[in-house]
């Protein structure tokens, strides 16, 4: 990741994405660049409420979500990397459906309007292009799966992987130690 990537995303995605880092030594807002891993990317489909601060994206407190994700990847050979939703709803007319945490409902909205789509698409290969040219793509879930692996700008560019969602609709939910057990099988870690 050159300086200019470095700043990009500093600027651009502070509030939308962060890092698999924890370290409670440092404050929240801040990033142990020596830790930083640039081979890889999280994507998730869409954030699940307002971002709680910056680089607080996927580390919010009493969330059982980004507690699974800290006791899977803690500690791991992918703690570092940078994790980030497919959907930056910030700016998109159908701001409620978005924000809503019922992936179903996020693939219908996108289906019925592809320009919102291709615009978060853009946007994110703008942002996947701050990183390492021999990007993996680690995708969380089948829905952002299947809007990310069936769009070639981005399957052919890079390596895309399906792997378990941290936090499943109800009707799949796993316990967080069973969850830990899945992404590290998934991942061999």
């Amino acid at each position: 990741m050159t300086n200019k990537d470095r700043e990009n995303i500093l600027s651009k995605y502070n509030m939308l994405s962060s890092w698999m880092l924890w370290d409670d030594n440092l404050p929240k807002d801040k990033i142990n660049w020596e830790k930083v891993k640039t081979n890889c990317v999280f994507v998730a489909l869409n954030p699940s409420d307002e971002a709680p601060g910056k680089w607080l994206s996927f580390h919010k407190s009493g969330s059982k979500g980004d507690a699974n994700l800290r006791a899977a990847f803690e500690g791991s050979k992918y703690e570092g990397c940078y994790v980030t939703d497919l959907i930056k709803y910030k700016d998109l007319e159908c701001h409620e459906v978005f924000k809503t945490a019922k992936s179903n409902l996020v693939k219908i909205e996108m289906a019925k309007n592809p320009q919102i789509y291709k615009r978060n698409v853009d946007a994110l290969k703008e942002e996947l292009g701050c990183f390492d040219e021999d990007l993996t793509i680690f995708v969380f879930g089948e829905n952002a799966y299947n809007m990310i692996a069936y769009n070639p700008d981005i399957s052919c560019a890079y390596k895309v992987v399906r792997i378990s969602h941290f936090s499943p609709p109800s009707k799949y939910a796993m316990t967080s130690k069973e969850y830990i057990s899945q992404i590290k099988k998934e991942l061999k870690i």
